[in-house]
């Protein structure tokens, strides 16, 4: 079961920074990861903030995530599943 975690904290780590204005670090006994998405929430599709954020790639991207500033980390959000990271790419990839 750790591997499996694992694996999958690795995917949407990597998935995550195949994104144009995110990044993330991984993360060490978590299967979250915390992605810095200040770049992408003040690039071409520009927001407010990290909530408006998580708005767009529910709305636009069928991607449900949990903005960062909920705890206490603003302009980062608790990471996505494997299947919406592939979904958020196609869609804001263009």
């Amino acid at each position: 079961m750790n591997e499996a975690f694992k694996a999958r904290h690795d995917y949407v780590v990597h998935a995550l920074n195949c994104l144009p204005g995110i990044s993330c670090l991984p993360g060490a006994g978590t299967f979250y990861a915390f992605a810095d998405v200040s770049r992408a929430i003040t690039g071409p599709r520009a927001v407010g903030d990290d909530n408006e954020f998580a708005e767009l790639l529910l709305n636009e991207g069928g991607v449900a995530v949990v903005p960062g500033s909920g705890f206490g980390a603003p302009a980062t959000f608790a990471s996505p599943s494997p299947a919406a990271c592939r979904r958020w790419r196609r869609r804001w990839s263009g």
